[in-house]
């Protein structure tokens, strides 16, 4: 130690230098840890502009290939289609905006996703299947202040 070292200098930079190191393994850890399904997922029929039956199939999250994070939010609701007496997608379009900005836009939020896939499918659809005979619909929104906008897919 030289003559004009004061100790609690050297005590003082210790303490910065294991500060760093405990806030670069947090943030590592942070950035590493997998990411949990959104909370309080809902359960029964959900309340849409349109009063049809709508659930909740599943809710997850999906990292893109170039780092984006999505949220996928997949529903049932049984009585859409082309048909007579189903609901179109004219129609669906009111209620999947209505769910993406009451469920989507605060998991968004609480996850980082950068885009809120919101798809409606007559019946129960394994993820990545195709089912021609079950009509679904898909939209993708942007979370922007508390809202979804719509973003071209």
């Amino acid at each position: 130690m030289h003559h004009d070292e004061d100790p609690r200098i050297r005590l003082i930079a210790r303490l910065a230098f294991a500060a760093g190191i405990a806030f670069a393994i947090l943030v590592a850890a942070i950035a590493l840890a997998p990411r949990a399904e959104p909370q309080a997922l809902p359960e029964g029929p959900l309340e849409v502009p349109s009063r049809q039956t709508v659930t909740l199939q599943e809710a997850f999250w999906e990292e893109q290939e170039d780092g984006a994070l999505w949220l996928r939010l997949r529903f049932v609701a049984p009585r859409i289609g082309s048909g007579p007496g189903e609901y179109g997608f004219d129609v669906v379009e009111w209620d999947m905006a209505h769910l993406c900005e009451t469920l989507g836009v605060p998991w968004a939020a609480e996850g980082g996703a950068e885009l809120i896939v919101v798809s409606f499918a007559a019946a129960p659809v394994e993820f990545g299947a195709t089912s021609p005979d079950i009509a679904q619909f898909f939209e993708a929104y942007r979370p922007v202040d508390g809202e979804c906008v719509w973003e071209e897919f």
